[in-house]
């Protein structure tokens, strides 16, 4: 993890040949090298251990193994740039929760209601002493399957009744 950076860094690796290859691995000498902001140069060695900071232009140079190393300038080309955004989880957060409820909404719910009265209410000139029952219902999908389904219902309750 790079931490807080506080703005860009490079990174590289020279592959140095301090012999004619005599040495262990042929010779070659790994350096690694991590500018940030092209300012700083950190200097470390093929196992990764820190050497030392070293700035673009000044005399002054490490010794990493039998090579020293010393940084005349930096340039930046192209590389990979790391980013580190906050804002991120609640994006992911956010997109989580659409999802959710995208697959809430194809599930069908249906509400029925029925209102009865115990009395004979007035008819016009008649009264009917029969007792009353008022239905409706309500549903986000399939409207006519539930309505085709509450007549349904209201056939067989006026047949047993």
């Amino acid at each position: 993890k790079l931490g807080d950076v506080g703005g860009r860094i490079w990174g590289g690796v020279l592959p140095v040949f301090a012999d004619n290859g005599s040495g262990s691995n042929g010779g070659l000498v790994q350096i690694t090298l991590v500018a940030r902001d092209l300012q700083n140069v950190a200097v470390y060695d093929a196992s990764g251990q820190f050497k030392g900071i070293l700035r673009p232009g000044s005399k002054r140079s490490i010794d990493v193994g039998p090579v020293a190393v010393k940084v005349l300038g930096l340039t930046s080309s192209s590389g990979l740039e790391l980013k580190s955004d906050p804002g991120v989880p609640v994006v992911y957060a956010g997109f989580a929760f659409l999802m959710l409820t995208t697959i809430l909404s194809y599930v069908s719910h249906s509400q029925v209601w029925a209102v009865g009265t115990g009395n004979g209410t007035e008819m016009g000139a008649e009264t009917s002493l029969l007792p009353q029952l008022a239905i409706g219902g309500k549903t986000n999908r399939a409207k006519k399957e539930f309505q085709n389904e509450v007549d349904t219902i209201l056939k067989e309750l006026l047949t047993r009744g």
